[in-house]
């Protein structure tokens, strides 16, 4: 099955699209000064269920409630709503991620004239207080937390800051793309090459030569990942130390649920298609006409779906029949 690359496009594009709808903003979206001790314990594996897509981080779950992020704010639905609501502004914040009660996130900090990012904050929200940190600076839209210390990205390579502390130090030069943080490693793309920086050590290795990876997810028995060519992705297995090509998968939005993979597609409308390591995608539920839309989120039964069409912007949940309910205000 062949997808639309226009498709892929839109699917990155979501980042400035989606809205909230009713609630004040619980903070103002500044960044506060440096803490010299807030608590950031080491992010745990991204459970089942929610995007297991490090490139997007869109929704993050915690305590029966559905954080994710639009274009300006960080958006929740608590249980029992029946609409969404803003906790707090940032402008386009990504790589939700939720550790004790902390929320986590990258948003943009400075843009130039033509409105490009130049540079990005990595923050945080205490979900009980609402205290908002902001934690460190970075060149590029990624960040990893690992033992009190924020890994960043830069163009010369990752640097490690230490929770509370301004200092950026250089742990691993190199042309590198792609960085995705499990455990106490870091994978990445090391110029054409799927490497591997161990944190504690400081070593490197170089798990797949001329693979250009892209799109890297790591998993608890291997990697998720893309290649600049092809449309689709790939399985690396931390046990073979081989890859295999998962048939139709395109190398966007995947999410991990009960063991199976799903993303959204397009083949003339835009569908979820399931993907097994073997045979054709399963279309298992039809989107209909989208400008873009979030890969899924699984939870209480329900696949939500941040999408844009030509007359809502928002959250939208989709039943086990197929049944779509819009969550958000926003939108035409």
């Amino acid at each position: 099955m062949k997808f639309k690359i226009a498709f892929a496009m839109l699917i990155a594009l979501t980042f400035i699209m989606g809205g909230c709808a009713n609630g004040p903003a619980a903070g103002s979206g500044g960044l506060n000064t440096l803490s010299s001790n807030p608590a950031v314990p080491t992010p745990a594996p991204v459970p089942d269920g929610v995007i297991a897509d490090s490139v997007s981080g869109r929704f993050a779950l915690y305590d029966g409630s559905i954080y994710y992020a639009s274009s300006d704010s960080i958006c929740v639905l608590e249980p029992g709503a029946n609409s969404t609501g803003i906790l707090l502004l940032a402008d386009s914040p990504s790589r939700l991620e939720i550790v004790d009660g902390v929320l986590y996130y990258l948003a943009v900090g400075q843009r130039d004239e033509y409105f490009s990012p130049l540079s990005y904050t990595v923050n945080s929200v205490n979900l009980e207080t609402k205290e908002e940190l902001g934690l460190a600076y970075c060149e590029q839209n990624w960040y990893y937390i690992y033992d009190r210390n924020i890994y960043t990205l830069g163009e010369e390579g990752i640097y490690a800051q230490e929770i509370g502390q301004e200092e950026q130090n250089l742990v691993m030069d190199g042309f590198i793309t792609s960085p995705a943080g499990y455990g106490n490693k870091i994978y990445m793309s090391l110029g054409e090459d799927l490497a591997v920086y161990e944190i504690d050590s400081g070593a490197y290795e170089v798990l797949l030569e001329d693979t250009a990876p892209m799109n890297i997810t790591p998993l608890e028995d291997g990697l998720l990942y893309s290649d600049e060519i092809s449309e689709y992705m790939y399985f690396y297995n931390n046990e073979t130390g081989e890859a295999a090509l998962l048939d139709g998968a395109p190398n966007y939005g995947v999410t991990i649920y009960e063991g199976e993979y799903y993303y959204v597609g397009n083949d003339g409308t835009a569908a979820l298609y399931k993907l097994s390591e073997k045979g054709e995608p399963q279309k298992i539920l039809e989107l209909g006409e989208l400008f873009a839309c979030s890969a899924p989120c699984f939870y209480n039964d329900n696949i939500y779906f941040v999408l844009h069409t030509h007359d809502y912007i928002g959250l939208a949940a989709y039943d086990e029949s197929g049944t779509q309910t819009r969550l958000s205000a926003a939108g035409g």
